[in-house]
């Protein structure tokens, strides 16, 4: 009997210290380059030899995990508070990604974790943020789930100078950190940064200092005109984008008197619903608008 327990107990010892070494060697893939053996395949033989479950390792597209940032004008003085919004987050169990930002455009200020989605300070790497370089490792062995649309964290940035859009200035690299994130089976998972013009419920609230913005025909068939009021000189951009987020038409100008002010949309404009993005004196407000072709 006292023979049984003893082979009964190294067995489970040894099977003790073998899920260990797998979990360390599997684990070493996490950041850097992706290890040349494959960790879910192992992870999953070693759950079928404790269990003796049959079931082997589900199959199902392996699908990016998404970033998604609000697309913006770079207005030169202003203070950008960025989401960075989640889809497909769905038992990940780590990812890895770096940013970089145009330093010559953008000011790195802080970032901030959002309640309830695991993340901390400490897991975003900062010594480098005076280069724009900004990186994220996040890991959680049991696996976890955030409903789509879940705002990850916010990213505070100031606008050294005024450019065209956010998208041409932030970035993910690549070149010393590869964008990933894997599931609780170790399966790696690209990381994908999408920018969108869909607006968040906080984005769409009306800007007093723009409430006289309008567009007029609308729907408009040819041309229309859009009038706002300047409550200062300074300078004023009016951005135009298609039904797929795609930007197809800019006015930036230097507004010189303070006072009401009218423009003429782009010629050229594609067919169907269009978002508009007007910023002035600081303020920012967005329209959806008709166009209507024969």
């Amino acid at each position: 009997m006292k023979l049984l327990q003893s082979i009964f107990s190294f067995t489970k010892v040894t099977q003790c210290l073998a899920f260990s070494a797998l979990v360390c060697s599997a684990g070493t893939g996490l950041f850097g380059q992706i290890p040349t053996a494959v960790p879910g395949e192992m992870l999953q033989q070693h759950r079928q030899m404790i269990t003796n479950d049959p079931v082997g390792r589900p199959e199902y597209p392996v699908i990016p995990f998404i970033l998604a940032v609000k697309d913006r004008a770079l207005i030169a003085g202003d203070t950008m508070r960025i989401e960075f919004v989640v889809s497909n987050f769905v038992n990940i169990a780590a990812y890895q990604f770096a940013l970089k930002l145009d330093t010559s455009h953008l000011k790195f200020q802080n970032v901030e974790v959002e309640p309830g989605v695991y993340l901390q300070l400490s897991d975003f790497g900062l010594f480098q943020k005076d280069k724009g370089y900004i990186t994220c490792l996040f890991s959680d062995i049991q696996g976890l789930f955030l409903p789509d649309r879940t705002v990850l964290f916010h990213m505070t940035l100031v606008v050294k100078k005024s450019g065209q859009r956010l998208s041409d200035y932030m970035v993910l690299d690549d070149s010393n950190l590869i964008p990933r994130a894997y599931d609780d089976y170790l399966i790696p998972r690209l990381v994908i940064l999408r920018y969108t013009t869909e607006l968040s419920e906080r984005q769409q609230t009306t800007d007093p200092e723009l409430l006289n913005l309008r567009v007029w025909p609308n729907p408009y068939a040819g041309q229309a005109s859009v009038s706002f009021q300047a409550h200062k000189p300074g300078l004023a951009m009016l951005q135009v984008y298609d039904a797929g987020g795609a930007l197809c038409g800019q006015i930036i100008q230097q507004v010189s008197t303070a006072g009401p002010q009218v423009w003429t949309l782009p010629e050229g404009m594609p067919c169907g619903a269009l978002y508009l993005e007007f910023t002035a004196n600081g303020s920012r407000i967005s329209k959806k608008i008709m166009h209507i072709c024969p």
